[in-house]
């Protein structure tokens, strides 16, 4: 869900050196409430570092940063959830024990902090596991909990890095519904990912960031559209010499079927109407909707390549 309102986070001309090394170069990055943004890219694209930067923890060597309006300071950290890659509990600690100290860190009540941290637990499936110890859970379950630690106060923004890292696949789906559940609250989420699949799953807009640069910044349905504009999948014998005609740009096979790009212009129906008139019923026909990762792989594969396989 996204919704017209003020940005919640700015980077503008934002660049980070290392010494010699350029992190992020001229970054431009906008977040709005109730918005899930994915910043995408393989290890070493300059994600993490744009995250240190939204949060103040890394300054700029150029351009600026906005939280909320002013500066990433620590009264505009205390609006935003945050989920780093390296995860931190006290494992000796009860997992509700746990989220009311989280609670009570952002200045929520006492009474209130305990009935959030219940339903939290609640709402991450662990129910009734409330007052076991930490160091019992399980490593997915242990990360469930560092989840509710980050949403616990109801950030306005929520930041995740690589949340989906090491989950089995229950945990997996929990932090994605989490993720939409949020998004439906009015927070602004930023994902930060390698892995498309899961982006997939969540994201409304994504940006996909190569050593440093922005190559991508759009929203996933646009990048969809654009992507499947021309091309069919049916299921047909790839070698039918119907398919051989100038209308027909490529022929490729995909699983149990073919994709054909058609030329600009040649509208989807058109390949149903050829295959009718010479005598061949197609199994399925369908639009193509490529997948993210398709997509990134179209547009900048040799880039990702360069870095790591997209996964």
């Amino acid at each position: 869900m996204q919704q017209t309102q003020q940005v919640v986070a700015r980077l503008s001309g934002v660049t980070r050196r290392f010494r010699e090394v350029v992190a992020v170069e001229a970054l431009e990055l906008e977040l709005r409430p109730g918005e899930v943004l994915g910043l995408l890219g393989p290890n070493g694209s300059g994600k993490s570092t744009t995250l240190r930067m939204l949060l103040g923890l890394l300054a700029p060597s150029e351009g600026t940063v906005s939280l909320f309006g002013g500066p990433p300071n620590l009264q505009a950290r205390r609006r935003v959830g945050y989920l780093p890659e390296q995860r931190g509990l006290y494992e000796e600690m009860k997992a509700i024990d746990q989220l009311v100290w989280f609670a009570r860190l952002h200045g929520v009540p006492e009474a209130e902090a305990a009935d959030r941290a219940r339903a939290f637990l609640e709402r991450l499936g662990l129910g009734d596991r409330v007052d076991g110890k930490l160091s019992e859970y399980s490593k997915g379950m242990q990360q469930r909990v560092q989840l509710g630690a980050a949403l616990i106060h109801q950030p306005e923004l929520v930041i995740l890095d690589e949340p989906f890292s090491g989950l089995d696949p229950v945990s997996q789906d929990v932090f994605a519904e989490v993720v939409l559940d949020e998004a439906a609250r009015g927070a602004a989420v930023l994902l930060s990912t390698h892995d498309l699949h899961h982006a997939e799953q969540v994201c409304d807009r994504v940006v996909v960031m190569i050593k440093g640069h922005k190559e991508i910044d759009e929203r996933l349905a646009t990048l969809r559209r654009q992507a499947g504009e021309g091309r069919v999948r049916l299921r047909v014998d790839p070698d039918s010499a119907w398919l051989r005609v100038p209308e027909v740009v490529d022929v490729r096979r995909v699983d149990k079927g073919v994709e054909v790009r058609l030329a600009e212009g040649v509208a989807p129906r058109w390949v149903l109407d050829r295959a009718l008139e010479a005598g061949v019923l197609p199994e399925r026909f369908e639009v193509a909707e490529p997948s993210l990762h398709e997509i990134v792989v179209r547009r900048i594969r040799g880039s990702w390549d360069d870095a790591g396989e997209p996964t």
